[in-house]
């Protein structure tokens, strides 16, 4: 145990700002309420999944509500937004206009109320949401 302690601390200095991995997913807090958000959930396990055990690539998540905290990832992945609040959409549109790569699968035209909002139209993408 003493062992443990003596490397532990003479470590202490290296394990202070540990280095975040390039590749960051956004996960939805509406998906985690809603009764649809059985798709939403089951993309984001699929993204991490791919990722993490097809790809071997070291990612972290980040909830929509705390993207305080994303950091400068290369690669932003936002599987399947369908209903993400306007708050966190801005701003990961931000962090791509900053140079940031944002890689959104899915339907973003749904605010965090499951309401209609034209995100896709605005950005001039080509490509309607079905109902």
């Amino acid at each position: 145990m003493r062992a443990f302690a003596a490397t532990a601390k003479s470590m202490g200095e290296h394990l202070r700002e540990p280095e975040r991995p390039a590749i960051a997913v956004v996960t939805s807090q509406a998906a985690q309420f809603s009764v649809l958000g059985d798709i939403q959930l089951e993309a984001q396990r699929k993204a991490v999944r791919a990722l993490a055990y097809t790809d071997h690539l070291t990612l972290y998540a980040v909830a929509e509500n705390q993207l305080a905290r994303l950091g400068s990832p290369k690669l932003v992945i936002l599987p399947s937004p369908q209903a993400l609040t306007e708050a966190a959409w801005k701003t990961l549109l931000k962090y791509a206009d900053d140079g940031g790569n944002l890689l959104v699968t899915g339907a973003v035209d749904r605010n965090e109320h499951w309401q209609r909002v034209p995100r896709a139209s605005e950005l001039k993408l080509d490509g309607e949401a079905d109902r």
